[in-house]
């Protein structure tokens, strides 16, 4: 049993995230979510959500600048494949979902995502180009 309020807790998840959306600017993909890269973080984000918007996986396809960042294992695939159910990850409240998906070390080109639902497909996708972030330079 643990003794906290999860509401108040997930509202100060919510504030956090909403800092971090504000902090990223403008959504660098759209469709049934809003999505945010924030330095090594893709955020999900869609008002007027309800369960049954986030009940089955999302998929996360990162297709790198230099395939040969990929893991061995994807290296065929040309992709690599960062799936993933939002309740492990994300969370619904006061109608609003967030979830966040961590991004590779490697720059990624481009990014594949959205929902898919077994014996339908895919139930929306946004497929948009990812700017690699500026490394400052040590030396």
């Amino acid at each position: 049993m643990f003794l906290y309020d999860r509401t108040a807790c997930d509202r100060q998840r919510v504030d956090e995230l909403d800092k971090l959306i504000a902090e990223a600017g403008e959504p660098v993909g759209r469709s049934d979510f809003d999505l945010y890269r924030h330095e090594d973080r893709l955020l999900y984000v869609r008002d007027a959500c309800r369960p049954e918007d986030v009940k089955h996986k999302f998929f996360l396809h990162l297709f790198p600048s230099d395939a040969a960042d990929l893991p061995a294992r994807r290296r065929e695939y040309g992709f690599d494949n960062l799936d993933f159910h939002f309740s492990r990850h994300g969370f619904l409240l006061d109608d609003r979902c967030l979830t966040v998906a961590a991004l590779p070390e490697y720059d990624v080109a481009s990014i594949r995502t959205g929902r898919y639902v077994s014996g339908e497909g895919n139930v929306w996708e946004a497929r948009f180009p990812l700017v690699p972030l500026r490394h400052d330079d040590a030396s």
